[in-house]
Order: structure tokens, then C-alpha cells, then sequence
């Protein structure tokens, strides 16, 4: 099997995630009114289209006011990325397809949230399957991905502390 150029696969999967994403978003505001339900499989699965102004769980609902909870979210969603593209940056070459495949995921899902939130001040949720919060494309990008860097570290041992 050939070897993908170094970056480009985490590139290709971030760029789909964030037009997946987008494209879901955009549908779900113009098909759905705020909360407003359309079964798909009744039971089991419904879009239903939600603002999220807060994190996931609304961790931070009793906790900040409504700006100060936005700035704080921004700021740390920044930095994650930048950190995160650093870090794939830096192992850009000694990575494995499964670790570019979960990066570009996280780095997807991070800025499809991100720009919903810069732009509009809140992030469209609009999945929805009984007894979980709605959540987006970009929320399922970021849990698989996440899921992935964990496949793909396993067995790697950590820098730095010994065994």
C-alpha cells in the first residue's frame, strides 16, 4: 500500500469533516426551526435543531455568564488547536495513517465548533437518539477521532516516565 505525502491524508480528513459539518448545520437551519423535531427513526434517531452557547453538557451554564462563558470557550477551543496542529505538525513524519486519520478528525470537529462559535456566538446541534444532548457532525468527528488516538497510542509508551 502507498504511502500518503506527509500531512496530506490529516488534511483531506479535516477539510471533510468541517464541510460535512457545515453542510449539516446549514441544512438543519434552514429545514428545522429551533427546536423543532422531525422524527427520522421514530425512537431512535430525530433531527431536532438546537443553539449551543455553552461547552458540551452545558458544564459551564451555571458557572460564567453568557459573554464571559463565550470568550472562555473561544479561547481554550483556540489554543486546543493550535496545539493539537502543533503536535501533528511535529509528528507529521513519524506518524501512522490511523494517527493522521484521528488527527484530522479532532482537528476537524475542533474548528467546525470553533467557527460556528466565532462567527455566530453559538455551535448547531442538531443529531439527536434518546436519553444523550443533541449533538452535530463535528461533536462525531471529535469523539471517533479522540477514539482513534487511543487505538493508535496503545502500545506506545509515554516520553518521559519510566516503567
Amino acid at each position: 500500500m502507498a504511502r500518503w505525502p506527509s500531512g496530506l491524508l490529516l488534511i483531506l480528513v479535516l477539510v471533510g469533516v468541517v464541510g460535512c459539518d457545515h453542510a449539516g448545520k446549514q441544512l438543519a437551519a434552514r429545514r428545522l426551526g429551533e427546536a423543532q423535531a422531525l422524527n427520522l427513526i421514530p425512537g431512535v434517531l430525530e433531527l431536532r435543531r438546537v443553539e449551543n452557547t455553552d461547552t458540551a453538557f452545558n458544564l459551564l451554564g451555571g458557572v460564567l455568564e453568557p459573554s464571559g462563558r463565550r470568550a472562555l470557550i473561544l479561547c481554550l477551543q483556540g489554543g486546543a488547536i493550535v496545539a493539537l496542529l502543533g503536535l501533528a505538525i511535529r509528528r507529521r513524519r513519524e506518524s501512522r495513517t490511523l494517527e493522521r486519520v484521528a488527527a484530522g478528525l479532532v482537528l476537524g470537529g475542533a474548528v467546525g465548533n470553533f467557527g460556528d462559535r466565532l462567527i455566530r456566538g453559538s455551535v448547531t446541534d442538531f443529531i439527536h437518539v434518546p436519553y444523550w444532548p443533541v449533538f452535530n457532525v463535528a461533536d462525531i468527528a471529535l469523539c471517533v477521532g479522540i477514539g482513534l488516538l487511543v487505538l493508535a497510542f496503545r502500545n506506545e509508551p509515554i516520553r518521559g516516565i519510566r516503567g
